[in-house]
């Protein structure tokens, strides 16, 4: 008999806590070697029996406050986390043993256990929660580094990338390069490829092109030019506007919007297990966006590390001032390392939800009990954009291919084209102004429409129960017993950033407020359409286009986001700001070698997609539709070390049979987000928008 059998069971749990939780990198692998010691200790110390001891196990290895902040107490039982930790350590281990990143080369692929899409959404979702700990085990234990450059750049990887190119073929756009790309990202470091310079070539070649191809790879799952996604894309679940709290009340003109076959229309959404949340859908943002951050990151990185012109000449230290000169890139590249580990995961919540909206899984999540505080923490809508995120001081660069071989592209030359093409960059700073349409009173749950407490609806405690763009009958509706709320600005042009055409529209900025006139029979196009810009003698007499200049005109007020504003409460009860918010519009100006010039535009609810209108104010440089997504800074988050945790995990099932979590409390962010990168890209407005037209990418960071 072992001298063990006689301990009770209260000390054997913390025995097997403690022997488990030695190492905190990798699995608990000494926990067998103590289950092996007698059968008595097996059945005590059993998953059947102890769950709660796996629970605390795995909450001292991985990061827990964001899957509490974004599912809820009730889906993180100790059997979810028990689970969790299991499938957690098998894709870990696979990492480390090099498993399903080469085509037919990785074991057990041969034998039927290929893993690839369970490997690339654990590691991806590991990530968006990651607030130390996750990037850790990951990085140091796993060595994703090296997994992801063999199924990046190796000829034999399963991305596929490097066989394709090399046959002249454009590498697959589907979820695992997605994934993948995101993956890459997040362990991103732009300086180990340059001192590689066969790495750096191989890299670049890659990233390069998902980021330049934007005929073939967009950055949005959902056209940029459907301002009413959730309407527009027929994959959602029709219960869905109720939680987007979006309503195309346009007319349907019959017409069909012609767009390239291989734009997207439907993403394909991955069901994916996470903690107790059986087949939850999502569906992760294309590997175009990771991949303008990476390709960015590093030309920024290599322009750092090569002497400028000046430099080569020995010129530069006759010009004053000359070392302290940052420019777009340095500011860029600076951004990377500048990263607060108390509140990491929190840049990646409008990630989470984007992958949930373009998946269809936020109704799965609303009635697990989770996300019930959105408004609380200043995220809008569905969760995919926080209130304040753009406002302030942004720089960066833009660049643009040489016209020809851009054409040449859009005809159907293969992707070398782009490779020996030349790219330049310039760069450009932006001041924004965030301005939001605010409702007076949030409906209650007695309204008409969608109530709180249906099953239909979903929506979350505290959310608006309101439509920003209802259609009549739901006007008369909501004015019966409801004081009246104002009406957002028509949606218009999607080259204009979704705002109606300037040759109708007056705007006025004053200290607060930023104020619309608009001629009162102006009706939005349909959608994804530009009036005028084809057919444009029958526009003006087709319903739903035209307007009549001696018609009233109607005002649209929106008030200046302020950060003291996230304190304040509705007229009517405990209601925060975030929730009577119903439109945002951005207004800026800036500056580039080109010029300067004026910013206006819109963000939409269902994804947090902003469009902005570039258009220079002097000389004949053109308006520019600028389309892109705040994206939570990704290379620094894996340089955290283990101890880069939030303090709330380790106190997580401290208890021999706890069952509570972590409170997120101590680490919410402040209102607005000030970190991460608004990347995307931009297109001319003179090719018709049923066409792919010329395009370039961006990326810019708030100004240190």
């Amino acid at each position: 008999m072992s001298s063990l059998d006689a301990v009770p069971n209260e000390i054997l749990e913390h025995i097997a806590f403690y022997s488990g939780t030695e190492e905190l990198l990798g699995p608990p692998s000494s926990l067998p070697i103590l289950l092996t010691l007698s059968r008595k200790i097996n059945g005590a110390l059993s998953t059947a029996t102890t769950p709660h001891l796996y629970a605390r196990i795995f909450a001292a290895k991985f990061d827990l406050a964001a899957p509490l902040r974004r599912l809820g107490p009730s889906a993180l039982t100790a059997s979810a986390l028990m689970g969790e930790l299991r499938s957690r350590c098998i894709v870990l281990k696979r990492i480390r043993a090099a498993k399903d990143c080469l085509e037919d080369k990785s074991p057990g692929i041969a034998n039927g256990e290929d893993m690839l899409d369970d490997v690339l959404s654990t590691a991806y979702f590991m990530m968006l929660e990651n607030d130390g700990k996750n990037a850790a085990q990951l990085k140091d234990y796993a060595h994703i580094k090296s997994w992801l450059t063999k199924y990046w750049l190796d000829p034999g990887g399963r991305s596929l990338s490097v066989p394709l190119l090399e046959r002249a073929h454009w590498p697959k756009n589907d979820n695992r390069a997605a994934l993948g790309m995101w993956l890459l990202w997040f362990f991103f470091d732009p300086g180990k490829y340059i001192e590689d310079v066969d790495m750096k070539r191989k890299v670049s070649v890659v990233i390069k092109t998902f980021t330049i191809g934007a005929h073939r790879y967009p950055i949005s799952a959902v056209h940029w030019t459907d301002f009413f996604a959730a309407q527009t894309a027929d994959i959602f679940a029709s219960n869905f506007d109720a939680i987007t709290s979006v309503n195309d009340p346009r007319p349907s003109t019959g017409r069909v919007i012609e767009r390239d076959a291989r734009g997207p229309r439907r993403p394909i959404t991955i069901p994916f297990r996470h903690f107790s949340l059986e087949n939850i859908y999502f569906s992760p943002p294309p590997a175009a966006l990771p991949a303008i951050v990476c390709y960015l990151a590093l030309c920024a990185k290599e322009e750092q590390v090569l002497p400028t012109l000046l430099e080569i000449a020995g010129l530069h230290d006759g010009i004053p001032g000359y070392h302290n000169i940052a420019v777009g890139s340095d500011a860029f590249l600076a951004s990377l390392d500048d990263e607060d580990s108390s509140k990491q995961s929190f840049r990646w919540d409008c990630q989470w939800y984007r992958c949930l909206a373009f998946g269809g899984g936020v109704e799965q999540v609303f009635r697990a009990g989770g996300n019930t505080a959105l408004d609380a923490e200043g995220l809008w809508k569905t969760g995919t954009y926080r209130l304040g995120s753009i406002e302030g001081f942004w720089e960066g660069v833009f660049s643009y291919t040489e016209f020809t071989s851009y054409a040449s592209l859009l005809t159907g030359a293969p992707p070398q084209t782009l490779h020996s093409s030349l790219i330049a960059k310039h760069n450009q700073t932006w001041k924004l102004r965030e301005y939001h349409l605010l409702a007076d009173v949030p409906y209650s749950s007695d309204a008409p429409g969608p109530s709180r407490s249906s099953p239909k609806s979903h929506v979350p405690s505290g959310m608006p129960v309101v439509d920003p763009f209802p259609s009549t009958d739901q006007q008369q509706q909501q004015h019966e017993g409801q004081r009246l709320q104002p009406k957002p600005l028509p949606v218009g042009e999607a080259l204009r950033a979704h705002l109606p055409p300037s040759s109708v529209l007056t705007i006025t900025e004053l200290a607060d407020t930023l104020k619309f006139v608009l001629p009162e029979s102006y009706e939005s196009p349909p959608s994804g359409m530009t009036p005028f810009t084809t057919e444009s003698s029958e526009s003006a007499d087709r319903p739903g286009q035209g307007f009549h200049s001696n018609s009233k005109k109607v005002e649209y007020v929106y008030h200046r986001y302020r950060p003291e504003n996230e304190k304040r409460v509705g007229v009517e009860g405990d209601v925060s700001y975030a929730a009577r918010v119903k439109d945002i519009i951005i207004v800026g100006e800036g500056h580039s070698s080109w010029g300067e010039f004026k910013l206006l535009g819109r963000i939409r609810a269902f994804d947090g997609l902003v469009c902005l209108s570039k258009e220079y104010t002097e000389g004949d440089r053109g308006r520019w539709c600028y389309r892109g997504y705040l994206v939570g800074a990704g290379a620094g988050a894996a340089a955290i070390g283990a101890g880069g945790g939030s303090g709330a995990n380790s106190a997580a099932y401290s208890g021999a049979g706890a069952g509570a979590a972590p409170s997120p409390s101590n680490c919410a962010p402040a209102p607005g987000s000030t970190d991460g990168h608004l990347v995307g890209r931009w297109r001319d407005t003179l090719s018709p928008i049923n066409t792919d037209g010329y395009e370039g990418c961006f990326g810019l960071t708030r100004r240190r």
